[in-house]
Formats: C-alpha cells, sequence, structure tokens
C-alpha cells in the first residue's frame, strides 16, 4: 500500500478519508491513513488516535523533531510495528509503504489495568503502585497491570517491547481500567493503550482526579468510556 502521507499541525491527528473530524474508532476505522504531529505534547487526542490506528491496523504515521519529543511508549513504535508505521523527523508530505497486519494475541486476561504515572517523584510512585495494587484486588481475577510489574519509574523495559506486550494485553482482556496518579497533563502511553480499547470495543472506565489533566476528546465525553472523578486519593477507592 502505497501513500502520500500529509502531516499536520503541532500535536493534531489527520485521518484523510473519514467522514468527519470526531475522534472515534466508527470514523477512523474509515480512513485511508492516521497521521499524527507530536512534538512535546501533553495529554492529546492525538495520543488517542494513534491506539486507534494501532489496533485496527491503519498505516500510521508519527511526525516529532526528534524521537525524544515522542511519548516514550511510542519512540519504537516503527520497529514494534514495522508494516504498519513510520517516524519521520519532517513537516513535509512523504511518500509511506505500508502492509499493517492484524495484532495477534493469545493472552487472556479478566481486566487489564493501565496507568499513568510518568513523571511522578519516587515517592509518588511508590504511593501509586500501591493504589495499583488495591484496584487490582478490588477487581479480583486475572489481570494484567505492567505498573504492578514494574517496582519503580526508572526500570521499564524498551519502548518497542512495551507497545506490544501491552497492546496484545488490551486485545486480550474482558475489560480495561485506567488509573491516573493526578492532574498533570502527561504524554503516556496509557492514551494510547485507551484508545486501543476503545478500537476493539473494549468495557474501559478512566478513574481520574478530575478532568483537567486528559484529552480533550475525553473531557467532551467519548461514548464506551465510563470516566469517574475520584477527587483526592483518599477518595479513590469510595468511587471505584
Amino acid at each position: 500500500m502505497n501513500i502520500s502521507a500529509q502531516i499536520p499541525q503541532r500535536n493534531q491527528w489527520l485521518a484523510p478519508g473519514a467522514p468527519t473530524r470526531e475522534l472515534t474508532p466508527q470514523n477512523l476505522a474509515q480512513s485511508d491513513y492516521v497521521s499524527l504531529s507530536l512534538e512535546s505534547p501533553g495529554a492529546e487526542d492525538a495520543l488517542l488516535a494513534a491506539g486507534m490506528a494501532l489496533a485496527q491496523g491503519k498505516p500510521t504515521v508519527l511526525s516529532a523533531p526528534e524521537r525524544s519529543h515522542l511519548p516514550w511508549f511510542l519512540r519504537e513504535a516503527d520497529a514494534s510495528y514495522p508494516s504498519q508505521v513510520t517516524i519521520t523527523q519532517g513537516k513535509q508530505p512523504l511518500q509511506v509503504q505500508a502492509r499493517p497486519e492484524p495484532i495477534q494475541t493469545d493472552k487472556k486476561f479478566d481486566t487489564f489495568i493501565g496507568c499513568l504515572m510518568s513523571g511522578l517523584s519516587k515517592e509518588q510512585y511508590a504511593e501509586g503502585h500501591t493504589h495499583l495494587q488495591q484496584i487490582n484486588e478490588s477487581l479480583g481475577g486475572d489481570n494484567y497491570c505492567e505498573g504492578l510489574a514494574v517496582k519503580s519509574s526508572d526500570s521499564f523495559g524498551t519502548p518497542k517491547e512495551s507497545l506490544v506486550v501491552d497492546l496484545e494485553a488490551v486485545k486480550g482482556s474482558d475489560r480495561c481500567v485506567f488509573y491516573q496518579y493526578d492532574n498533570s497533563s502527561r504524554p503516556s502511553g496509557m492514551w494510547v493503550e485507551l484508545g486501543a480499547a476503545l478500537a476493539w470495543g473494549k468495557e474501559c472506565t478512566l478513574l481520574t482526579p478530575d478532568l483537567n489533566g486528559v484529552p480533550p476528546a475525553v473531557r467532551e465525553g467519548m461514548p464506551g468510556l465510563k470516566v469517574i472523578q475520584y477527587g483526592s486519593h483518599d477518595q479513590l477507592f469510595e468511587k471505584a
């Protein structure tokens, strides 16, 4: 599949061929490809669009001045999915050859637990880790949560590996719960996971202190996503 891909404005997304600009899996499913511009982003709709595109097998173009501008989770996405993802530093249209292959998995989980805890101090990360343990225990069943396996903020694996493992776990789960430690607008891979989960039709719940640090599309309301604003950490398990 040969594509002449356009590059959108900073921290925006394009889905040529989609009938509207609405950020929904149904809309992106009709697009020819998805193109994203990510330059020191925060919590952007473009990250949700990236997850939807990866889940739907759409040719995906990521543009950034340098790979370091991309969220850690996406910095090696072209190595994770070489037949689907192209990473470019330019802003000009480019020719892309893409032969996406559907993401396959033989994993089975009751719940995928995603978390946004990037940029936290070690003390905050440790507190967030405790919250994830409590969320996991309250859900019961056989769940997947990378945040529980990673004991500290500096002991993650590689972006290439994490993207593949986590998206396969999302696809193999019956439902997904996403936990946001605070209301800072951060470019977390969690938003990519959420986009993928919505594209695969998963039952999704987001636990967030408030709506200040979420992508605009989430703030406006997304079909298939239940948002619980828990307020303070003391109230987290009263509302979850």
